[in-house]
């Protein structure tokens, strides 16, 4: 037997746990009708509230625990904090104040409903489709059989193993040329027929996009093959695939590519292995790209060269000549034709946008998505559009937020302090998260994400993928300048949180970290505010109750779902 130990981070880790300390005759015993109204991502974690609520709602037990393993102090706070903070959203679910309908989670045949019909893809678009689901099909018939089949199984694998090798393709164009849907379609076509099909990204936020389109096996590229290891140590890893899609292939760089093509060979070229992408679009990190590589000539390309999705003559013309070309001084005064912002207003100084400027811009289009290139003109911007959207109107709480977004902490590009950000938190005001903390839960670097109100462990917002998240506390060390080590801690911490003897009570302030703020507001004071929440005598929140600090009845709604056997 190979035992698998998930992570703690992960709801997995929670199912593993309660086989191993529940006693059970038969897995039935160990389910509960009631966590149906929990989302499937945090159901074994309502499986282990109900049956073991004395370990699970005392940090003092967990903390013992991650210190027997060794955990460094701050993994350890960041996994309590996690913790807390989803023990809160399970409460909500459990208690009603949430519903399982609230999270938008991907169905399989609905996601192929949305798909184009084979007939409607442009003969470019089917050529590429085709191909891909041919490589697919030919990477399933050359899978070795199971172990245990009938060995007659193994005559007609091995007259079928003379073929050729699978090739490795690349889906190529602008922006809008149908490379998504064309592969989409393939990677739709290839489940149907049996296919293992994995979608890397390179980044967390289109792994998301991809997750919540897909039920299927998404990840980022690091992630899908731990590029973080040794590459001795991952050479087995595609061989469970059958149709490997690398999106984004133009920020992939040269040694990823490279890598990947060698995870490949080791997979007996198998797999059918597809990129796509845009190399005339964002290149990775490190300046290379895969075109770079003496092995992209092994690479079947299949270009798409007309921009399908922009119906307008104008707006293709722009996109065109800016994907290959820097415009010149008249093409640039082409381009800008028509599109003053605020309209109809002529600003006195256009490098310096005043608050009437942004309120009128807002209101005009209120997606407006502005762009600089400097963190103080990003922090003005901030500060002006949430005073624009929200006026004088309290906030509910005022949140430490990303380090990064604080000028005070910079001295040109040398970071010499990591002060978090103060953040007014708004109901409805569109916040950024930039940490990777729950990959499989959309909460990654660059999603978007709405707030929809403050609870005693963080800030509930609904990210555009459609999941409900706690933003919670989250601790980390930044190296400085001067080469010290920083620990910046984003959100408020009470007496209470650094007792390890604690129970699950009520904090004193909100805290709520991985987000990025709408207005850097440096030099504000926090202002402390009740959660609002009360506790019962087993310190569950007791929601209709106003007083904050205020302990309520010895039982409440969540008591009377808890087993009395926990004991």
């Amino acid at each position: 037997m190979s035992p698998i130990f998930y992570t703690r981070l992960g709801d997995e880790y929670c199912g593993q746990w309660l086989l191993l300390n529940v006693p059970f005759l038969a897995l039935d015993d160990l389910w509960l009708r009631r966590v149906l109204c929990v989302p499937e991502r945090l159901r074994f974690l309502a499986l282990c509230l109900l049956h073991k609520p004395a370990y699970w709602r005392s940090p003092a037990r967990v903390r013992a625990d991650l210190e027997l393993e060794a955990r460094a102090e701050t993994y350890i706070r960041n996994a309590l904090d996690m913790l807390a903070a989803r023990i809160e959203l399970v409460d909500a679910y459990l208690l009603g104040e949430l519903r399982v309908e609230d999270d938008r989670v991907p169905d399989a045949a609905a996601a192929a409903d949305g798909f184009l019909d084979p007939a409607q893809l442009a003969p470019e678009q089917e050529l590429a489709r085709r191909n891909v689901v041919a490589a697919a099909a030919a990477a399933v018939a050359a899978k070795w059989p199971d172990d245990g089949a009938d060995p007659a199984a193994w005559e007609p694998w091995l007259a079928a193993q003379g073929g050729r090798a699978n090739r490795v393709f690349a889906v190529l164009g602008p922006a809008g040329s149908g490379k998504t849907s064309a592969v989409e379609l393939a990677i739709a076509q290839a489940v149907q027929a049996g296919a293992h099909v994995g979608v890397a990204c390179p980044t967390g936020m289109l792994a998301a996009r991809y997750r919540r389109r897909f039920p299927l096996d998404v990840d980022t590229i690091h992630g899908m093959f731990s590029l973080f290891k040794a590459e001795l140590q991952t050479l087995e890893m595609m061989l469970i695939y059958d149709l490997v899609v690398i999106d984004e292939v133009g920020q992939v760089p040269l040694w990823i590519f490279e890598r990947l093509l060698r995870l490949w060979d080791a997979a007996g070229r198998r797999p059918a292995l597809v990129f796509v992408g845009d190399f005339a679009q964002l290149r990775g990190a490190d300046g290379t790209c895969a075109k770079q590589s003496a092995r992209w000539r092994e690479v079947v390309v299949y270009p798409l060269t007309r921009m399908r999705r922009c119906q307008c003559p104008a707006l293709r013309w722009k996109l065109e000549l800016l994907r290959g070309a820097t415009p010149s001084g008249t093409q640039l005064k082409d381009i800008l034709r028509g599109h003053r912002a605020p309209s109809g207003v002529v600003a006195e100084n256009q490098a310096n946008p005043t608050l009437n400027d942004v309120r009128q811009i807002l209101r005009e289009t209120p997606h407006t998505l502005m762009l600089t290139i400097t963190r103080r003109g990003a922090d003005k911007l901030n500060r002006l559009a949430i005073e624009a959207l929200f006026g004088d109107s309290p906030a509910l709480q005022w949140l430490p937020c990303d380090p990064d977004a604080n000028l005070a902490n910079f001295h040109g590009s040398w970071q010499l302090g990591a002060e978090p950000a103060w953040l007014p938190l708004h109901h409805g005001a569109r916040v950024t998260l930039t940490r990777n903390l729950d990959k499989a839960n959309s909460f990654v670097n660059g999603m978007m994400a709405t707030v929809r109100g403050a609870r005693q462990n963080g800030v509930e917002v609904l990210t555009d993928s459609g999941v409900v998240l706690l933003i919670h506390p989250y601790t980390q060390d930044f190296e400085l300048a001067d080469g010290q080590i920083a620990r910046s801690t984003r959100g408020l911490r009470d007496h209470a949180d650094e007792d390890p003897g604690r129970d699950c009570g009520p904090r004193n302030h909100l805290a709520g970290r991985g987000l990025r703020p709408g207005g850097g507001l440096r030099g504000h004071q926090p202002r402390p505010q009740g959660c609002g929440l009360a506790l019962c005598g087993r310190g569950h929140p007791a929601p209709l109750r106003a007083s904050p600090g205020v302990r309520g009845p010895r039982g409440c709604a969540l008591c009377c779902l808890i087993k009395r056997s926990d004991a």
